[in-house]
């Protein structure tokens, strides 16, 4: 009783039976049925702070299939696919989970690839990440945000604390350009294409972005009373 037209499919999960009502013409016994098996992440670049990841290229790389299941505490819609993080005694705040992560991770490249059909984000560069390049990509049918670059710093509120002041030499160097965006939201509305925060000496140019449930582009940057950081940057 939980479908009521073609097309539509329901997971049991405390049975694991999958119900699904095909559409005209589809002839189920020869459908291909893909369905993700990994949760949040599947292409995971992670140094440290003492130890960054160096020089990585991911050229021509897929990554497809991906499911994302909010935390325990449930998901607030906040803007631009964000959620709090960390011990409930001092959240912080940074993107949901992305297909493609990248953290401690110093001119690391993923270029004319693609990221779809995933639940999260589809590519974040967060903290410790500089000199990145990501090109020539499409990312499409997300749950989430398209590109999510460098990390939030926010005004504490409630229980909410700073994340870590930026270092010297993180968020900076960057290079997004001529990626092809689309489709992003397709289950968390507060979905952008590409959302930069704080940066510097960076370019963000010639992306394709459409189909969006919020908006192409957003850019935070600063928050006031702190040190200013993020300057000498292009978007066009």
């Amino acid at each position: 009783e939980m479908l009521d037209k073609p097309g539509e499919w329901y997971l049991n999960r405390s049975t694991g039976s999958l119900s699904y009502w095909p559409r005209p013409g589809e002839d189920i016994v020869k459908a291909e049925v893909v369905a993700p098996v990994l949760q949040k992440t599947l292409l995971a670049v992670i140094g440290t702070r003492e130890r960054p990841v160096r020089n990585l290229l991911f050229k021509g790389i897929r990554v497809e299939h991906l499911d994302w299941a909010p935390p325990e505490w449930g998901y607030m819609g906040l803007f631009c696919c964000t959620i709090d993080t960390g011990p409930k005694d001092r959240l912080q705040h940074g993107f949901v989970d992305a297909a493609v992560e990248f953290e401690h991770a110093r001119s690391c490249h993923f270029t004319d690839g693609g990221i779809a059909h995933v639940g999260g984000m589809g590519l974040c560069l967060r903290r410790g990440t500089a000199g990145n390049i990501i090109e020539g990509n499409e990312i499409g049918d997300l749950g989430a945000g398209g590109i999510g670059v460098s990390e939030i710093r926010q005004n504490p509120i409630g229980q909410r604390s700073w994340n870590p002041p930026p270092q010297p030499d993180d968020y900076k160097g960057y290079r997004i350009a001529n990626n092809h965006i689309h489709h992003c939201g397709m289950d968390y509305f507060g979905a952008v294409g590409i959302t930069l925060m704080m940066m510097q000496d960076s370019v963000v140019a010639h992306n394709l972005i459409h189909d969006t449930a919020y908006s192409g582009i957003q850019w935070a940057g600063d928050c006031p009373g702190q040190p200013t950081f993020t300057r000498n940057n292009t978007v066009e």
